[in-house]
């Protein structure tokens, strides 16, 4: 999944600038793009189908939703056949938050457990992947 181009400075100015950084970037290219082993490969087949049956668990949340908090709307003529929801904007806030966003709830929903901070993720998530290949 690496990409021989990232981080790859190849002005001179740049390396001029910071060539102790430069090197440890191209040490760190290097061991990036390395060939993935088995193990790793299974990995991520296996976290690929749960965020496929995720993200098709949460388009059809989104759908529920949008069907609870539709409104029928008629413009320039157009006659809009859709069910009218007659629902409050409060009570669309509280459907959308309960139902897709999951706040309040016990347990997340598909939608939370797809929105990951990865920032937060990354760097441990890095670490491992280190010490997993010494």
């Amino acid at each position: 999944m690496g990409a021989s181009g990232i981080a790859n400075y190849t002005d001179k100015v740049i390396k001029g600038l910071a060539p102790e950084e430069i090197k440890k970037l191209v040490a760190w290219n290097k061991k990036f793009n390395e060939p993935y082993e088995e193990s790793d490969i299974e990995s991520l087949l296996r976290i690929s189908k749960i965020v496929d049956t995720l993200w098709e668990k949460q388009v059809e949340l989104r759908r529920e939703v949008e069907e609870k908090t539709a409104d029928k709307l008629s413009v320039y003529g157009h006659e809009d056949l859709m069910k009218d929801s007659r629902t409050t904007i409060r009570e669309k806030d509280l459907i959308y938050q309960k139902l897709y966003k999951s706040e309040e709830m016990e347990n997340a929903g598909p939608y939370a457990r797809l929105k990951i901070d990865w920032k937060l993720l990354l760097p441990e998530a890095c670490l491992m992947a280190r010490e997993y290949r010494k």
